[in-house]
């Protein structure tokens, strides 16, 4: 009767999947082999494992071999009762399983006599693995409680991983690869940035905090065919209730009263940067109907008041008169004064914004500029204190319905808000940022698992994380922007902009027992939505410069004993920022729909669409007792990038080939499935072989040989790619070069109207001169990674495990998938490719 249950399980989630990508299962794997006191094995073996809070029963048979496998264990402990005609069962106590990892038990041997004398064992602490080659580590429960960690945020655990390297500015990577190649999932759910992945092992829209997780599990090398999106995952599991209540309530401050000054602050005779961060929060967990329904809630604030030291580049009073000072051609000390040179004075507009910046009075740093301590030129620093507060409250809560003592129902929902000033994104000279951030998430993950006999498992499972943020700004900005000041503008150029990522997962996982083989199948499927909006551009913006062919150019005939190219340019900044002779001004034109064409003031929207699914099978077969072989095969179908609206423009290749279309004055047109041209030819041929050796070499269980070769598909920056090239392709808007006009004048007039499409190239360039062409290769293939192991472990005594080990990674298509290999781009002026 339970059978078509799981049946069920399985339809049901085909039924959800009308669209796809990867999800990766949330369960843990038990492995083990039972013997007789010869040491020969026990076939037919009766084994039960009971979850130890859930109270869910999994049961599983041993095969000739005499091994077992429950491929499909929520995480937590357990208690396995072991039991065969004529040997005495052994129950073991403390059997951990971990997340997305397979925990092997030490042979177990069941000694002869009375079937109803029971031998208790204390599961040991510390296991070999001797069943498959994954490279796998798990952070446990008692260390995320116990390790010393600021911000409590578990991400931090990964670095501590082998094969994890992180470091100052550089991105978290795992065995050299990518970091986009690495995925990041809660309870199933990719829970990362699926929009820009550049740094994916760092930053994560909905943060995740220690007591929202009870463990966690970093898969560095040849996982099995189950794992996809990537070639190595990070796989985070929410606290689940139990038999018993238990809860906690913590508050963390720290704060400056007993820290060390800033550095900085101490060097500039600045007050301390003020620092006071308070992080509270309660859990509680228990039963809410007995052995049948358990919950755990988790409540986290966070509350920040802190100041940041900010440098601002401003003028020397000498300067500000117009001023040069320099050091000519042998090294003496000269002078000059720049607006006289050219019989120009003082612009009003660039007056007014003079006279809005410190003096020469306030420098108090020579971190930036050209001025020294002991020699005062034309620039130096002006550091001060500014606001750079947080808010955060992240609320997670999980129910778990042992529907049957084989049938598990898990839900999980996650919420977060954060609201951060952002006083690194432009600042000026305001003790009060002016740019904040805004985000809030919602995250869902519902699994089903069925265990309707001791051979069949499964496991469905969907949900969501719903991320939108964006970035505003309370800065007062006129009709046009200015840039190009020889110091920093007080007025921040900064717009508004944001996005939501939206990343959908579905998942079926199943594991079959037959003989001496344990099957694993399924599908894995993600959908991402990505909805953008930039306002960035949309004000004409004028830049402060003399071109090359502007009448107020300065020569270095102007400049007593010569000047360097260097400080030339500096002098002719000076000139434009005081005189304010503006050089150029670009305006950026953005689409509204396909009618509209580009037009003067709109922003960019954009609503990415990009689907992927696999399936895979894998065999692990239990050779003989002590060899193990795990042969995998996985499919990886990764869709092509679509806008919703239909609003990529790219250019129509007439069949000459891509190089030669960037190269000519080719049309540009829209492509999208509105447009029925898709940006490339869909790729189906992505078969991923997955081979594993595990050989235990004594039988005993203390000393394993491991040799793995897989082959994983994986993500790249495929949406940034496209988004760059389908940008690069669009008109952008007007150019406007060597006016020799002033700031007070304004700006000059722009084309008006709108820039229809279908347009060309050669349309694009009299708007734009230094525009660039991009186009993605309708070839484009799917990056892969390939990945090999071997190792060796050995378990010494009072359960310590040591392991050498040889790993290799080999990047195969990289370059030619999304390194401009197949991403091509053309300068049209000059017709050369970079």
């Amino acid at each position: 009767m339970r059978f078509p249950r799981a049946i069920a399980t399985a339809v049901v989630a085909l039924l959800l999947c009308p669209l796809l990508t990867v999800a990766q299962t949330a369960m843990g794997r038990l492995a083990g082999t039972v013997l007789d006191p010869s040491g020969a094995a026990i076939a037919e073996a009766s084994i039960q494992a009971r979850h130890d809070a859930l109270g869910i029963e999994l049961s599983a048979e041993t095969n000739a071999a005499g091994a077992f496998r429950l491929s499909a264990a929520p995480t937590g402990t357990y208690t396995v009762d072991i039991a065969a005609p004529g040997f005495r069962p052994v129950q073991l106590t403390a059997v951990k399983v971990d997340a997305a990892a397979e925990t092997t038990l030490p042979p177990v041997t069941l000694s002869l006599g009375d079937v109803q004398e029971l031998v208790e064992v204390v599961a040991e602490a510390a296991s070999i693995q001797t069943k498959n080659a994954e490279l796998t580590s798990t952070v446990t429960r008692e260390q995320i409680e116990s390790l010393p960690l600021i911000g409590r945020d578990p991400l931090s655990f990964v670095k501590l991983q082998a094969g994890v390297a992180s470091g100052g500015a550089s991105p978290t990577t795992i065995n050299g690869q990518r970091t986009s190649f690495s995925t990041i999932t809660l309870d199933g759910v990719n829970i990362q940035d699926n929009y820009i992945r550049s740094n994916a092992l760092d930053f994560l829209p909905s943060r995740t905090l220690i007591d929202q997780v009870s463990e966690l599990t970093v898969t560095t090398q040849n996982g099995n065919a189950a794992l996809g999106g990537g070639s190595s995952a990070v796989s985070f599991v929410t606290p689940s209730g139990g038999a018993d209540f238990h809860g906690n309530a913590y508050w963390h401050n720290r704060n400056n009263a007993l820290a060390a000054a800033n550095w900085y602050s101490n060097r500039q005779g600045l007050p301390e940067p003020d620092l006071n961060v308070n992080q509270a929060g309660a859990s509680l967990g228990g039963p809410i109907l007995r052995n049948k329904l358990f919950f755990y809630a988790n409540y986290e604030a966070l509350r920040t008041k802190a100041e940041t030291l900010d440098n601002a580049t401003i003028l020397t009073d000498t300067a500000r008169q117009g001023i040069f000072r320099y050091r000519d051609l042998s090294g003496n000390l000269q002078q000059v004064n720049v607006l006289n040179m050219q019989g120009l004075g003082f612009d009003p507009e660039a007056k007014r914004t003079l006279d809005a910046i410190p003096d020469g009075a306030a420098i108090n740093n020579f971190d930036v500029g050209d001025s020294r301590r002991d020699q005062l030129l034309n620039t130096a620093g002006y550091r001060f204190l500014t606001r750079s507060d947080g808010v955060r409250d992240a609320v997670t809560s999980r129910l778990d319905w042992a529907a049957s003592g084989r049938d598990l129902v898990s839900l999980t929902y996650k919420f977060n808000r954060e609201n951060n000033d952002r006083p690194g994104l432009g600042n000026g000279y305001h003790a009060d940022p002016v740019v904040k951030d805004y985000g809030h998430n919602n995250f869902v993950s519902l699994g089903w698992t069925a265990t309707p006999t001791a051979r069949l498992t499964n496991e469905a499972r969907f949900g969501f994380n719903l991320a939108p943020g964006d970035f505003r700004t309370t800065e007062q900005l006129g009709d046009f922007l200015v840039g190009g000041y020889p110091f920093t503008n007080p007025t921040v150029p900064f717009l508004p902009q944001g996005r939501k990522t939206d990343t959908f997962n579905w998942a079926d996982n199943a594991a079959y027992n037959v003989g001496r083989h344990d099957f694993r199948f399924g599908f894995q499927a993600q959908q991402i939505r990505v909805d953008s909006f930039d306002q960035g551009g949309t004000l004409p913006t004028l830049s402060l410069m003399t071109d090359v062919q502007s009448q107020y150019l300065l020569s270095t005939a102007f400049f007593p004993g010569g000047i360097a190219t260097n400080d030339l340019f500096d002098a002719q900044d000076l000139l434009a920022g005081l005189a304010g002779i503006v050089g150029q001004v670009r305006q950026t034109y953005n689409l509204r729909d396909q009618a509209s064409g580009f037009v003067a003031g709109e922003p960019l929207r954009q609503r990415y669409r990009y689907d992927s699914w696999g399936l895979y099978l894998q065999d692990n077969w239990d050779v003989t007792r002590r060899v193990n072989l795990n042969l995998g095969l996985r499919w990886d179908y990764y869709g092509r990038i679509d806008e919703a609206d239909g609003l990529m423009v790219a250019p129509i290749d007439q069949g000459l080939g891509v190089i030669p279309t960037l190269l000519s004055d080719a049309q540009l047109d829209f492509v999208g499935r509105r447009a029925g041209r898709p940006l490339w030819k869909p790729d189906r041929n992505n078969f991923a072989p997955n081979i594993g050796l595990a050989w235990d070499v004594f039988g005993d269980g203390s000393t394993a040989l491991r040799a793995g070769y897989s082959v994983s598909y994986v993500t790249d920056e495929h949406l940034q790619a496209v988004n760059n090239a389908v940008s690069a392709s669009a008109p952008g808007g007007p150019l406007l070069q060597n006016l020799d006009r002033f700031l007070s004048q304004g700006p000059p007039t722009l084309p008006a109207g709108q820039l229809d499409v279908p347009r060309h190239v050669s349309q694009n360039q009299a708007l734009d001169p230094t525009a660039a062409l991009f186009s993605v290769d309708p070839g484009l293939r799917t990056p892969y990674v390939q990945q090999w192991n071997f190792g060796l472990q050995r378990r010494l005594p009072h359960n310590t495990v040591i392991e050498a080990r040889y790993v290799g990674n080999k990047g195969t298509k990289l370059l030619r998938a999304f390194d401009f290999n197949q991403v091509y781009c053309a300068r049209m002026a000059s017709s050369t490719i970079f």
